[in-house]
């Protein structure tokens, strides 16, 4: 075999029944799991309390105020009935 060739499959694999062998042998292991859905809830946690740092600042409360009620009349929304 050549250096190219040792670690992949080639078509001599496939007519020697060998075929299907990597998908066998594939999958996802716990520890990588666990890795990922931690780095997903400590991303969701980083964005969540940003959006509540951001809503409860100036700039927050004057984009998340209510439209309807406590804001000028040239301003307001008519509220829904």
């Amino acid at each position: 075999m050549t250096a190219n060739s040792t670690n992949s499959t080639g078509i001599t694999d496939i007519f020697n029944g060998n075929a299907g062998v990597a998908q066998n042998n594939g999958g996802i292991a716990t520890k990588s799991f666990v890795l990922n859905l931690a780095t997903g809830l400590a991303l969701f946690t980083f964005q969540f309390s940003g959006f509540l740092l951001l809503k409860s600042s100036n700039l927050g409360r004057r984009l998340y105020q209510p439209k309807t009620y406590l804001v000028q009349d040239r301003l307001r929304v008519e509220a829904i009935p």
